[in-house]
């Protein structure tokens, strides 16, 4: 049987799975990696519920949606739609539509569940994200908004002996493929997660990008009061406030390159962007013909999810427009390029090969030169050098340089949109 040491931690993506199933306590998460704090015993089951090292589409499709095949694009859906929490303070304090935030309110309002597994912002340090138990509507009020920051979700799931009721879990598609695994193995806490709700994620960044940011804006850690990364009107930026009333803010799309500095390794060949295995997905509506203020891209997924959905709508906690997987795809057209149309390209120059059992949606010449041409501009923003040099120049100015190449690659996406086909 294969344990703890056989796990390639190349392809560990530091979701804390291992850490909450381990039942001798003895994985822990050090640095942003698992390691071992205590003799493994050999079971077995942190190997088993890893999904870093593999997670197979094909099986789990089958398992949660009935099916082997699904859009290789955007995964298998029920139906896509665009909305906005209805409560406006609920929307304002959201990162787009506020949509996750007014479904867990609602939830905890009907007592259909008894706390949700969020991530907000640790109260002690307000610059490190922390995950936490939510069980009042307050808690998730606080939690709400992205967090742009590598964070070990799935440890607290093994602090769940004593929790009574079930629970809501948001989490990103890694935190979702360890949860989906844990449900297959029959591990008795993920018997307590009721929903899985998805966020979309294109890139993600370890806490060197907060640092860099912080220190960018020349504000000791210690005095910071709060810190958001999509604070301010839609669509947000990051934002600092210190105990003496001094602000800092970078708009989103002008701090978006410290994507390319600071997304960790074993991202560069994940192949879920929009959150596949949820029950419910929500992400950043992008649609040019939205009404400005922030709209939520929902993609309902199982009956469960379909259920959540469509109580939500008839209570009143959402508001929703119609749409459609030409327009997620359109919104997302650059990011589908990069983290659907380019994973096999990056995994086999990595030489990085976690097992997922699919086979990436078509590409054409432009999209795969894009793709080669991106990945060693990526593998050169992740040195020390240009980190360093990043680090002489002012904040907004490599961002604004970034939001013209953004142009770019939306229109190259665009170019090879036309092909649709099943996974």
């Amino acid at each position: 049987m294969k344990h703890f040491k056989d796990i390639n931690l190349k392809l560990c993506h530091s979701c804390g799975t291992c850490v909450s199933v381990c039942p001798t306590g003895s994985i822990a998460m050090l640095d942003g990696l698992p390691k071992l704090i205590k003799e493994c015993n050999g079971c077995g089951l942190c190997y088993e519920s890893c999904p870093g090292i593999e997670f197979k589409y094909p099986e789990f499709n089958k398992r949660i949606f009935g099916t082997p095949e699904a859009d290789n694009e955007i995964g298998y859906y029920h139906s896509i739609c665009v909305g906005q929490a209805a409560n406006e303070a609920v929307h304002r304090k959201g990162a787009s539509g506020g949509v996750v935030t007014a479904l867990l309110l609602g939830l905890l309002k009907r007592g259909e569940i008894s706390g949700a597994v969020v991530v907000g912002m640790d109260r002690e340090h307000p610059w490190i994200p922390k995950v936490r138990i939510a069980t009042s509507e307050n808690a998730v009020f606080e939690a709400a908004k992205s967090k742009y920051s590598m964070v070990p979700v799935n440890e607290i799931l093994g602090n769940l002996d004593a929790f009574k009721g079930d629970l809501a879990f948001v989490g990103l598609p890694c935190h979702i493929h360890g949860m989906r695994k844990l449900e297959r193995m029959g591990w008795k806490n993920a018997k307590k997660i009721k929903y899985c709700i998805g966020t979309f994620c294109g890139f993600n960044m370890d806490r060197r990008a907060t640092d860099f940011l912080i220190r960018k804006a020349r504000i000791n850690k210690e005095d910071i009061e709060s810190l958001e990364y999509r604070g301010g009107d839609w669509p947000g930026g990051f934002s600092i406030k210190t105990k003496d009333s001094r602000r800092f803010f970078v708009e989103k799309h002008v701090y978006n390159y410290l994507n390319l500095m600071f997304v960790p390794r074993r991202c560069l060949v994940c192949p879920d962007l929009t959150n596949e295995f949820a029950d419910l997905s929500v992400g950043d509506a992008w649609n040019k013909d939205l009404s400005p203020g922030g709209w939520s891209t929902i993609a309902v997924r199982t009956p469960k999810g379909k259920g959540l959905f469509d109580c939500a709508v008839k209570a009143g906690d959402i508001k929703v427009k119609g749409s459609d997987k030409s327009g997620l795809k359109e919104g997302h057209s650059h990011l589908i390029l990069y983290k659907k149309k380019g994973v096999s390209i990056r995994a086999r120059l990595m030489g990085l090969d976690p097992d997922f059992g699919i086979h990436p949606p078509g590409t054409d010449f432009n999209e795969r030169a894009f793709n080669v041409l991106f990945f060693y501009l990526i593998s050169f923003m992740r040195t020390r050098l240009a980190i360093f040099l990043f680090g002489l120049l002012p904040v907004r100015l490599p961002g604004t340089v970034g939001k013209h190449v953004r142009s770019i690659i939306s229109t190259v996406s665009r170019s090879g949109k036309n092909k649709d086909s099943v996974r």
